[in-house]
């Protein structure tokens, strides 16, 4: 009784940690369908949970981006098939293992987390290899018996399988900008770099929403222009400028028609000399007066005296300019 009571606790404990959620859809697009294992199949959506041992299946242009619990992120291409078939996270306890098995298709993970590779460990499986990551951006492929590694960012280790002990058999390492593939029953050859060009449109074509990723550009590519520094170097340049041209003060004395005495004709630039003097215009000399530049008034006259008459004895006036003669006839 007491064996049985203690099975159905571990049986229920079982069906508990199953049912713990390991990630959540955050892009679908297209046809995408989710095989859970208790036998149900799901269409994808966003916000749609998954969990260990669920099998993610893309359709002809459709992908999908799963966001898993410890931040790492998980783009399915089109036309693939990916099985979640172990996700272990365990922060308290130091225990980190993922085993993501890739049937055909493409998928590519971003590794936010740091494994060892010892006792943490992060690997996507095909037919043909394994592949082992610390902590990168990498892409894996399974087509017609071979698989294909190529990394963006990080180191992958790539196998053709998982040796005894858990480790992987005749590795390689591919680094950033580089790629390899590995035929079933066979050795993974040398990395090779990739052409920028190239990283530049998996890059796109790998991301879950079907754009570039976080619009980087690819490890191997040329690093883009700094601006800033453009513009920097731009204010350097006007600063260096020949002390010899005029200045804006210099200038705005021209545009009124006079020049600074001391200034050298040699120091004017060609097309801004100053406009010629106008043409001389006759003067008139004017005596100081009340106004500036006004002739005075003319004098004023005292009025003539009229001659006095004497109508009695017919008194005779004579006036000249300067002498009144009087003249008196009487008795």
């Amino acid at each position: 009784m007491n064996v049985l009571f203690s099975l159905c606790i571990l049986l229920a404990s079982s069906v508990a940690l199953a049912e713990s959620p390991v990630g959540t859809f955050m892009i679908v697009k297209g046809n995408v369908s989710v095989l859970h294992s208790d036998g149900k199949n799901e269409k994808a959506r966003i916000g749609l949970k998954v969990f260990p041992k669920d099998i993610i299946q893309t359709q002809k242009d459709a992908r999908g981006k799963i966001v898993m619990v410890d931040k790492n992120v998980i783009n399915i291409s089109p036309e693939s098939k990916m099985e979640i078939q172990d996700y272990t996270f365990k922060p308290d306890e130091d225990k980190k293992s993922v085993l993501l098995n890739l049937m055909y298709g493409k998928v590519r993970p971003q590794v936010n987390q740091k494994y060892d590779e010892k006792k943490n460990t992060f690997r996507v499986k095909t037919s043909a290899a394994v592949a082992g990551v610390r902590g990168t951006d990498f892409i894996v492929s399974f087509q017609n018996n071979r698989s294909q590694i190529t990394t963006f960012h990080g180191l992958v280790s790539v196998g053709s399988s998982i040796a005894m002990g858990g480790q992987i058999a005749n590795p390689v390492n591919v680094g950033a900008g580089q790629a390899t593939s590995v035929s079933v029953n066979a050795a993974p050859q040398a990395p090779v770099s990739v052409p920028a060009e190239q990283l530049t449109s998996m890059d796109k074509e790998t991301s879950g929403d079907g754009k570039t990723i976080e619009n980087r550009q690819p490890a191997s590519g040329p690093a883009p222009a700094d601006e800033t520094k453009k513009e920097d170097a731009n204010k350097e340049e006007v600063k260096t400028e020949p002390k010899s041209e005029p200045t804006k003060d210099a200038n705005a004395g021209k545009e009124g028609g006079s020049t600074t005495a001391s200034r050298s004709p040699q120091s004017a630039s060609p097309g801004l000399l100053p406009p010629p003097p106008p043409p001389p215009t006759n003067e008139v000399t004017v005596m100081p007066g009340p106004i500036a530049g006004t002739l005075p008034p003319p004098p004023v006259l005292p009025p003539p005296i009229a001659p006095p008459v004497n109508p009695i004895v017919g008194d005779i006036i004579q006036q000249t300019n300067t002498t009144v003669n009087l003249i008196i006839v009487g008795p």
